[in-house]
């Protein structure tokens, strides 16, 4: 059977100029928008999240079983944003070379993107034919090259499945308190004002424009010993939260970033007649995480989540994988010592007790935790947490106190090791099902940045692979409208009623369970759940 294709012209001014194409690479038939919801066929497609905001615009509705192109050739790439992916998984680039004549792909990618007037009907025509063939041409080249990477699994059972449940939720929106919204803004703004005056203050300068990717260069007009040498190699924005405790510029900084995110947001949804319509990426990152724009949701904090409402007669419920990476590392790594503590309690609270002798510094350790898994070594992290009094000798002992807690994990630092080779071996590093990431250089040895993505590859791409399995199966079990946001390692959900939440929530924690079990055995998976706000 010949793959059927929609194809579109999007009309993002909302004039009625959109227009759409079931296409195979043999016929083209235009086709009104509301027709295009009727279409039961396997839809290949392109650029999904544009083609269902248009189709909303349009009074259509969602086909069901849209795969997206563009998501195969992210997956493909295998590479990050940092190692120059982006230009690489543009689909229009892509597709490129598919086209018989060069003047069709211009013709055919300036209409998608409005920089052209629609053409006459039969030119219109011959240029759809066009672009179906094209289409068609990649679509059988990205199918040969998914099995030739061993990707073809992970994509057609994990990332469309998921896909899929949000271009459904994409399409219906998310309902918003409109009530709440202008209480939230008002007092984000406030933080944002005083945190404001203090990275002012502190810097002697205007923190206007500042941000985590150029204040490393005021840093020295910060009165902080803590932060006049940053640790090489290591994000600044980690770093700062990390010290948040100990500097104050650090935690004026960090804050200002914070609330003006926030009201980022919070002005988004001002205009939203009680619901927004995000942009769902379900393969948003090089391992696979799912991320959420316009707006940025999962980046509002706790305190303003109570913005967001359930639909009328259902009701809100968040749960939650807790401590979710050290459970995969410590399966992953198979290190006893490690699944003990897991299974037995809470790691982030035992570390905190191990470094400053009770559990009351969890979040801080919990930060430090993945600092460490991730790369950054004891001496960096003691010169974070010293603070801007702490003597020579004081730093020592909170580096030694790490290193005593991380070296009872002696498996943990095989595995660690085990993955640099494979990396400088064979180029690549991979989860469980696929979502590879390779070097963009070939040098005889591994950069800083390589060794620790070796480990945040497999253990961030295995958690993404936990997570849509979860995700999978919780819109098998309840139907895709009882999921609502994803947050890398929690989703929010909703339900019909007080009861059906109760009766519920054993449910969704064994479903969660099992789909870590499935990619992690020999770790007990626990899931909290609990209000959203």
């Amino acid at each position: 059977m010949a793959d059927v294709f929609l194809l579109y012209r999007p009309d993002p001014f909302g004039v009625g100029g959109s227009r759409y194409v079931r296409a195979t690479a043999g016929s083209v038939d235009f086709i009104p928008a509301e027709e295009v919801g009727n279409i039961e066929d396997e839809i290949i497609t392109y650029d999904v999240a544009t083609l269902i905001d248009d189709l909303r615009r349009s009074g259509a509705q969602l086909p069901p079983r849209m795969i997206d192109m563009s998501e195969a050739i992210r997956l493909l790439t295998g590479l990050s944003r940092a190692d120059g992916g982006e230009p690489k998984w543009n689909f229009w680039r892509r597709i490129r070379s598919a086209f018989a004549i060069e003047s069709d792909w211009l013709a055919v990618r300036a209409m998608h993107e409005s920089r052209a007037d629609g053409p006459e009907a039969p030119n219109e025509f011959a240029l759809f034919s066009a672009f179906a063939r094209a289409a068609d041409r990649l679509w059988s080249s990205l199918k040969i090259e998914l099995i030739d990477s061993n990707e073809s699994q992970r994509f057609f059972e994990i990332e469309i499945p998921t896909a899929r449940i949000f271009h459904a939720r994409q399409f219906r929106g998310i309902s918003i308190d409109a009530s709440v919204v202008d209480t939230c803004l008002k007092t984000a703004s406030d933080e944002k004002y005083e945190a404001y005056r203090e990275v002012a203050d502190q810097l002697g300068i205007s923190p206007t424009g500042l941000s985590y990717w150029n204040v490393s260069r005021h840093l020295p007009l910060a009165d902080s010993n803590v932060l006049h040498e940053v640790v090489k190699g290591y994000a600044l924005r980690d770093q700062l939260k990390i010290s948040a405790d100990v500097s104050k510029f650090a935690r004026a900084f960090t804050n200002l970033m914070d609330a003006s995110r926030d009201v980022d947001i919070l002005t988004r949804l001002t205009n939203t007649l009680g619901r927004t319509f995000p942009t769902y990426h379900s393969f948003g990152t090089i391992s696979s995480r799912i991320l959420v724009s316009d707006p940025y949701l999962q980046e509002l904090r706790r305190r303003h989540r109570k913005v967001f409402s359930a639909d009328e007669g259902y009701q809100l419920t968040y749960f939650d994988y807790s401590q979710f990476e050290p459970g995969i590392m410590a399966s992953l790594a198979n290190d006893d010592e490690l699944i003990k503590m897991y299974n037995d309690g809470d790691i982030y609270q035992a570390f905190s007790t191990a470094l400053y002798g009770s559990a009351n510094h969890r979040d801080q350790c919990k930060k430090i935790f993945l600092a460490f898994s991730y790369g950054m070594n004891e001496r960096g992290i003691a010169k974070l947490l010293a603070g801007d009094d702490a003597s020579p000798a004081d730093r020592l002992a909170i580096e030694r106190k790490v290193t005593a807690f991380f070296r009872r994990f002696e498996r943990l630092e095989e595995f660690k090791s085990g993955l640099e080779l494979l990396l400088l071996k064979d180029g690549r590093i991979s989860t469980p099902l696929g979502n590879h990431r390779r070097r963009s250089s070939s040098g005889s040895a591994l950069n800083s940045r390589e060794r620790r993505w070796a480990t945040s590859q497999r253990v961030q791409g295995t958690a993404s692979l936990i997570f849509k399995t979860a995700l999978i199966d919780l819109a098998s079990a309840f139907g895709p409208d009882s999921i609502l946001l994803p947050m890398h390692d929690a989703v929010l959900m909703q339900f019909r009623t007080d009861k059906d939440t109760n009766d519920n929530i054993g449910n969704v924690k064994q479903i969660m369970g099992s789909a870590f079990a499935k990619w992690c055995p020999g770790v007990s998976a626990r899931i909290t759940h609990g209000p959203f706000s």
